[in-house]
This record gives structure tokens, sequence and C-alpha cells, in this order.
């Protein structure tokens, strides 16, 4: 009994073996998870994106410069939603256009 081994060698070689292990458990599981998420997506529809009628495309264009315009003037500050909705109504009424719901 001369030597100096550390007698425990083999517990902890067999936790330094399994850490590696399970992490590459985890990135399995992980990778697996998300090809099944893939391969769900892919079966499902596809929605398409509505295309904005031209008088909206006008309107929106007219709100930009309009609205890069107040925004300077206010300092920066975004206006609410409302405020947006009611000008494209009234660039609407401006032009003459009805409204579709």
């Amino acid at each position: 009994m001369t030597s100096k081994e550390p007698q425990n060698t083999e517990e902890e070689g067999e936790g330094v073996k399994r850490a590696p292990v399970m992490w590459l458990l985890a990135l399995v599981v992980i990778m697996m998870g998300f090809l099944i998420y893939e391969l769900f997506l892919l079966q499902l529809p596809k929605i398409e994106k509505r295309e904005l009628p031209e008088k909206a495309k006008y309107c929106l264009e007219e709100l930009k410069a309009y609205s890069t315009i107040k925004t300077l003037e206010m300092g920066g500050h975004i206006r609410p939603t409302g405020e947006f909705i009611e000008e494209m109504r009234e660039c609407y009424r401006r032009n003459g256009w009805e409204i579709k719901r």
C-alpha cells in the first residue's frame, strides 16, 4: 500500500463519463423536438398575405409623410393607434372613397 492513488477513482470516472452522455442526450431531445415542430409546421396550410387595396396603399403613403412631420413636431413621440385609424378614415373621406368593413 505504498502507492498514493485516490481510492475512489472509479466513482469519479463514472461521473465524468456520464456528463457528456447527458448533454448529448439533451441535444438529441432538443433536435428531435425541433424536427417534429418543423414537420408539423410544414403540414399546416400556408396563410396567404392579403394585398392592401390601392386606396389604402395611397393613404398609407400619405400618412407616412404626414406622420414623419407630425412625429418630429411632437419631439419623436409616437401617436396612439386610434389617432392613426382616424387619420386613415379622414384620408378616405377626403378622397371620396367608401370605407368597407
